[in-house]
């Protein structure tokens, strides 16, 4: 009797991303695509964490307000989880437990793509904005500059006095 075995491949992956992402010592997932923020996944605890890149500004934080929003509308925090974290700036979110056989963490990954792939168009703009303005301060227009001289001199300018004048503006009461 002759037994013959036929491995079969595995099956292809049903979608593929591609993150700026590493793994840290306890096991999380960073993921630094994000020009506002990096995403921090905690599979120990289940936790998706938001963290500013430099400061806390209410840019950043708007974002992580869509980006929590973004994740809720796809199924995959629980909204009712959305709180603040134990460092100044961070926000996180508990996801589910992977009950049902899936990766959950395959999900995230997945769901991150999508969510940092709809905010490039913003952030494009913001930059070629931000870019025009430098040039615009740079290298005025003629309607937006004047030559040296063009602007007459007056004997005091501004609200602040000159050096050795005092400031009377005491009315009494």
């Amino acid at each position: 009797m002759i037994k013959v075995k036929i491995k079969m491949p595995a099956p292809p992956p049903d979608a593929m991303v591609k993150l700026k992402a590493r793994r840290t010592l306890d096991g999380s997932i960073l993921v630094t695509d994000h020009e506002d923020i990096d995403i921090v996944i905690v599979p120990a605890v289940n936790k998706i964490l938001a963290m500013p890149k430099d400061e806390m500004t209410d840019d950043v934080y708007e974002t992580q307000d869509r980006f929590y929003k973004f994740l809720s509308k796809n199924g995959v925090i629980l909204l009712d989880s959305v709180q603040a974290g134990n460092i100044y700036g961070v926000m996180e979110a508990m996801y589910p437990p992977d009950a049902d056989g899936k990766d959950h963490v395959q999900i995230i990954l997945y769901t991150l793509d999508k969510f940092i792939k709809s905010e490039e168009p913003f952030f494009a703009f913001h930059r070629a904005y931000k870019e025009t303005e430098l040039q615009r301060l740079l290298e005025p227009t003629e309607e937006e500059s004047t030559e040296l001289g063009e602007v007459p001199q007056e004997e005091k300018k501004g609200s602040l006095p000159r050096k050795g004048e005092i400031y009377h503006s005491f009315r009494g009461y």
